[in-house]
């Protein structure tokens, strides 16, 4: 880990908070930094996560990480799907991905959603119970909600179509 102005140190790659402290811990454990010393096992450090940055603090030598940035995590949305006599409506929670990030693709017998926030990314596929026709589907999103209508229709035989919302 690299020393700046400010007696603070920061990763040079861009690794995740699992990385990070599995990395700290080997160092603190093998006596390889020089910020601790060896062979001590009582410190009082503390990890702290906003939005996508980590920060480190309470390491003796008063060297502490920040705004270390971490990599975004992909996630799977909460997804209800209602399967009705004519239609199947997927309802997914999507909080902070925006309308143009969105991307929908049906086969006729399966789902696949995919957005982007500023949290992390969302990604799932969903397969469907009844065979539908992409082409008549409709969606919508609203304050986080994704809403996808799709007819029923056992005729569709074509390939993945992507799905517009609105």
């Amino acid at each position: 880990m690299a020393e700046n102005k400010n007696n603070e140190t920061s990763p040079k790659d861009n690794l995740d908070v699992n990385q990070l402290v599995n990395q700290l811990f080997s160092e603190i454990m093998s006596g390889q930094s020089d910020a601790l010393p060896p062979g001590s096992m009582a410190y009082n450090i503390k990890i702290k996560i906003e939005g996508n940055a980590i920060s480190v603090s309470g390491l003796p030598g008063e060297k502490d990480i920040v705004d270390h940035k971490i990599k975004s995590q992909e996630r799977e949305p909460l997804i209800d799907v209602i399967d009705k006599k004519s239609e199947v409506t997927m309802i997914a929670e999507l909080p902070g991905a925006s309308k143009e990030s969105i991307n929908l693709i049906s086969d006729g017998q399966h789902i696949e959603i995919s957005a982007k926030a500023s949290s992390g990314d969302y990604k799932k596929k969903i397969s469907i119970a009844s065979n539908v026709d992409p082409k008549k589907a409709k969606a919508s999103y609203r304050n986080g909600v994704l809403e996808v209508s799709i007819k029923k229709s056992d005729k569709y035989k074509g390939k993945a179509v992507k799905i517009e919302v609105v």
